[in-house]
């Protein structure tokens, strides 16, 4: 369940370290495109995260993916 917040008439989503991970080995199992449209995230969000990947392990590890910090 990913929370939602509105600003500006947009639609802002928070994602955990640990689901990151998750899109993150799905992309690179199959493809960013496909891990997009399976886990409903954008696929430039995605491609970000794959290139931040040991930045979000990081974190993920550090907190146990449960805090929700905002990782471009």
């Amino acid at each position: 369940d990913v929370p939602n917040i509105s600003h500006k008439g947009k639609t802002i989503r928070s994602y955990t370290p640990s689901f990151k991970l998750k899109v993150i080995v799905h992309a690179e199992r199959v493809s960013i495109s496909s891990a997009a449209r399976q886990f409903n995230v954008d696929r430039r969000m995605t491609a970000r995260w794959v290139k931040n990947r040991d930045r979000i392990k990081a974190q993920a590890t550090e907190n146990h993916g449960k805090e929700k910090k905002r990782l471009s």
